[in-house]
């Protein structure tokens, strides 16, 4: 009585694991995520930002451009810095913005898992008639200017369709300043120490503002070129928007770790991106600059990219952000997973049916028929029959009952008891999988 009540009370736990376990997994998870660059109108104030990241052998390539109502912009600029000397800077003005399509890794991951649960399911079930490895593989075929001022100096000057675009460097704060006031630009003073830590560690600064005749672009943003160590993307002048949220959103070519710092990681959402395709939409004026940087990204795409969306108040931006090659844990995990489960399903399985199957047969064996060092042996094979499913456990049973005289009725109990055992087992197994690529 007491063996049976143990049992009642295993069966009741699983139970409530599948339950509980089954909406984890699910049987269908998000299809993944397209990005694309877009833009809309915003007040005068900096409205959102923009950037591709390229990197390669040391040379970071960045499309990059915010959003606000440029036409009403005159007596503002657009300023950024840049950790490189002004010589080594490129810059080139461009009308258009690359666009890129991709399905999220860690949900794709995640939707491997899911989708293997609800094969499992069908599979097994039908196993009751046809070997589960034949239902499995039946259903797998359905220019330098140079000139010197008060504390700065402008190396390179590049006008387009009403947008000035100038690489300045500095020998202190205050001299870029005098640089952006004497272009009759507004900043405030309350920048200037910003300015003077970047021109102490040798930055260099790519400064854009509208002629007087008005711009003409339809949709303005900026290439820049620049050797560096590690990727690189300015966040700490936009802290003089105060309390104002200026979203951006990154997208930088592989699968990269960003270092968020504590201060924004709250406000960040990092998405990786793969099976992508990539192309640019472009005005034909201006398309060469532009049509030049997506061609360099295809030379070397591998169809992955990374979205770094920031939502953070601009007081919380006291640090810029930087961004290492070196793949996320996170992705290893998903590619992992993936793997085990799509791409080696089959695999995945028998190796699980091979493991799992002789432990429950033991486990239930002793719980259903009773415990017995001579019996052991057959509770392993019975398990091992499961290989090819509920057929095999059937087929198991009419053996056992053939050769050791157990009861058709106590065979029947230990039937059911080994299918829900297992299959609970499988899908705890397989929900452990779906968090763990989280």
């Amino acid at each position: 009585m007491k063996r049976r009540k143990t049992w009642r009370r295993t069966l009741s736990v699983w139970a409530v694991l599948i339950f509980v376990l089954q909406p984890v997994i699910g049987l269908a998870a998000a299809d993944g995520g397209v990005f694309g660059k877009s833009h809309t109108v915003f007040q005068v104030e900096e409205g959102s930002q923009d950037a591709v990241i390229h990197y390669v052998n040391g040379v970071q390539r960045m499309f990059i451009s915010v959003t606000f109502d440029w036409q009403e912009s005159e007596t503002m600029a657009w300023i950024f810095p840049l950790p490189s000397d002004p010589e080594d800077i490129g810059v080139d003005i461009v009308d258009g913005s690359p666009e890129f399509s991709g399905s999220d890794f860690v949900e794709d991951a995640k939707d491997s898992v899911a989708d293997a649960a609800s094969l499992f399911t069908f599979i097994y079930a039908a196993s009751i008639g046809i070997p589960w490895p034949l239902t499995y593989s039946l259903t797998s075929l359905t220019g330098l200017i140079g000139t010197g001022h008060a504390g700065y100096t402008v190396l390179k000057r590049l006008e387009m369709g009403g947008l000035v675009v100038e690489v300045v460097s500095a020998t202190e704060g205050e001299g870029i300043y005098n640089y952006l006031a004497g272009n009759g630009l507004e900043i405030s003073e309350g920048v200037i120490p910003q300015l003077d830590a970047y021109v102490q560690d040798d930055f260099s600064f790519v400064v854009t503002w509208v002629e007087e005749t008005g711009i003409t672009l339809k949709e303005p943003g900026i290439i820049v070129r620049f050797p560096t160590d590690r990727m690189y993307y300015p966040l700490i002048l936009t802290s003089i928007y105060g309390s104002h949220v200026v979203p951006m959103r990154v997208l930088v070519i592989g699968h990269v770790s960003p270092r968020i710092y504590d201060g924004i990681r709250s406000y960040t959402e990092l998405t990786y991106y793969w099976r992508g395709s990539t192309y640019a939409a472009l005005w034909d004026e201006y398309s060469y600059e532009l049509r030049s940087f997506v061609e360099s990204i295809t030379e070397s795409w591998n169809r992955e990219f990374t979205i770094i969306e920031l939502s953070a108040p601009s007081s919380a931006l006291t640090e810029d952000l930087w961004i290492d090659e070196a793949e996320p844990e996170r992705v290893a995990r998903a590619a992992y997973v993936h793997s085990l489960f799509e791409t080696h399903g089959i695999l995945t399985f028998l190796l699980l049916f091979a493991v799992v199957s002789p432990a429950i047969g033991l486990v239930v064996g002793v719980g259903v028929i009773g415990r017995s060092r001579d019996m052991a042996p057959y509770y392993f094979l019975y398990g091992m029959s499961n290989i090819v499913g509920i057929l095999g456990l059937i087929l198991g049973a009419r053996a056992m009952q053939q050769h050791l005289g157990i009861p058709p009725e106590k065979l029947a109990v230990f039937i059911i008891a080994f299918s829900f055992t297992f299959y609970g087992t499988i899908m705890a197994i397989m929900g452990a999988f779906y968090l763990f690529a989280s």
